[in-house]
């Protein structure tokens, strides 16, 4: 029983009832509303999110795990002990793990999109660098802690966001998301060595650049939650217009639709 409902069996004053009603509807309001604002999507958006966490997978765990293809060419180019050579994987597998608890924080701090952006484009300017490289030491700089700090932000932070996205599919969505370790590891091995045999290392590193510059478009597809749940409240009034001859149109007009 709310508190209206005791002050109109007393008795009381009808002024009164109707202050404490109309506190009792805002409250109730805000009940309302903080049980939308913590409630996730499970679907909609939420699946493009998962494609770009796919994609993000396939690109930085699947170039971590074919790196033996370069490795072999380092190994013949720099006439280096195996111990040396695998120092410059050693380091970049190194700095990914450890960059990626900061990474978590920088999420949080500012979002997921913004991490795995910057994340692309410090992997391609850290494979760019490589391509000039000129000794292994070269290497652990460039390519091993550089481009160890992109994947870093990028790792962590494709997991954060499908676990924000989804409750009730998590697992599911998350044994999509982490299908596309597979899938680099079948596709960068022999991609890698077409690169290295057409374009020597000096290409390669370049190409490689550009193909870990796509991180930006999973960026792209991270859209921050609370965003997403904004863009909803604007686009529902355009979809009751949606039926009308310019209604498609409607919503292309919308702003917050195209974000």
């Amino acid at each position: 029983m709310t508190i209206s409902e005791v002050l109109h069996e007393d008795g009381v004053d009808s002024e009164v009832y109707e202050l404490v009603n109309k506190d009792d509807a805002q409250q109730n309001e805000k009940s309302d509303k903080s049980r939308v604002d913590v409630t996730v999507p499970d679907g909609g958006w939420g699946w493009m999110v998962v494609l770009g966490s796919t994609l993000s997978h396939c690109l930085l765990p699947g170039l971590g795990r074919t790196f033996g293809v370069i490795y072999l060419v380092l190994l013949e180019r720099f006439q280096e002990s195996a111990g040396k050579t695998s120092l410059v994987l050693a380091i970049f597998n190194t700095c990914r793990q450890l960059f990626g608890t900061v990474a978590g924080m920088l999420a949080e701090r500012f979002s997921c999109r913004a991490c795995v952006i910057t994340g692309g484009v410090i992997m391609l300017l850290g494979c760019v660098i490589s391509a000039f490289a000129t000794s292994l030491f070269y290497l652990y700089i460039s390519f091993g802690i550089i481009t160890g700090l992109g994947g870093g932000l990028i790792f962590a932070p494709s997991y954060i966001i499908v676990a924000q996205y989804f409750d009730k599919k998590k697992g599911r969505a998350m044994s999509f998301a982490t299908i596309g370790s597979g899938l680099g590891m079948i596709a960068l091995a022999p991609i890698l060595d077409l690169l290295l045999h057409h374009y020597s290392l000096y290409g390669c590193f370049l190409i490689l650049g550009a193909i870990q510059f796509n991180n930006c478009v999973s960026g792209c597809l991270f859209r921050p939650l609370p965003k997403h749940r904004k863009v909803q409240e604007e686009v529902k009034p355009v979809k009751t217009s949606s039926c009308a001859p310019d209604g498609r149109l409607a919503l292309l007009r919308n702003s917050a639709f195209l974000v």
